[in-house]
């Protein structure tokens, strides 16, 4: 596999393994953006030409509202994002 090479091979378990199994899922399209504040899940994501794809929290909250505007606009959303927020 590709992103093995690019990547190299984690020992199974590890947290660096754990964090090459979210990049290959990124990678293979099980899901469209992978939302981390991880500077090593963005380093291995841009390796794989991901880096687009791969988003800090605050970009996505901001890419969510631009696509869905009336979204959040209600105090319960708003609120509950605050009080989820670590």
């Amino acid at each position: 596999m590709a992103a093995v090479r690019i990547l190299g091979a984690a020992e199974y378990g590890t947290n660096d393994w754990v964090d090459d199994q979210l990049v290959i899922a990124l990678h293979r399209d099980a899901t469209d953006y992978l939302i981390t504040e991880d500077d090593g899940l963005h380093r291995k994501a841009q390796r794989l030409g991901l880096g687009d794809r791969t988003l800090r929290l605050r970009d996505a909250v901001e890419m969510l509202i631009h696509h869905h505007p009336g979204a959040g606009s209600g105090s319960g959303a708003r609120s509950h994002m605050r009080a989820t927020a670590t």
